[in-house]
């Protein structure tokens, strides 16, 4: 099985305060920070990513090079440690799974739309 292994990123909220509360900010969310996360295409477009959040790149690039070489001396990915995210579009694996991928690119608006009919 060919697996590949990169760095995406993520704004997340850095922290929430419930004295921040207000109509333009119901949550309280205390200021931004850039979460690096380790994501895997497997299957061919099936795109898994790890649960952990890393807060320094450098981190999560190092975690990156210990798990290929776990994949290069043989090992397998623990599913149980990662989470499927989506499907890479236009790969075999969204071809393959073509009605569930494109329903998981609509936002809840087209979806509501496109199936309250059915």
């Amino acid at each position: 099985m060919n697996i590949k292994i990169s760095l995406i990123t993520e704004e997340e909220p850095a922290g929430y305060n419930p004295e921040y509360m207000a109509l333009d900010n119901p949550q309280g969310i205390v200021g931004w920070k850039t979460a690096y996360y380790i994501q895997a295409d497997i299957n061919e477009g099936e795109l898994y990513v790890h649960f952990k959040a890393y807060d320094l790149k450098e981190d999560a690039t190092a975690t990156i090079d210990k798990i290929e070489r776990h994949l290069d001396a043989g090992g397998e990915l623990d599913l149980e440690k990662w989470f499927f995210n989506r499907y890479c579009y236009g790969s075999k694996a969204y071809q393959r799974n073509y009605e569930e991928a494109e329903y998981a690119l609509l936002d809840s608006d087209e979806r509501w739309n496109k199936y309250r009919h059915t």
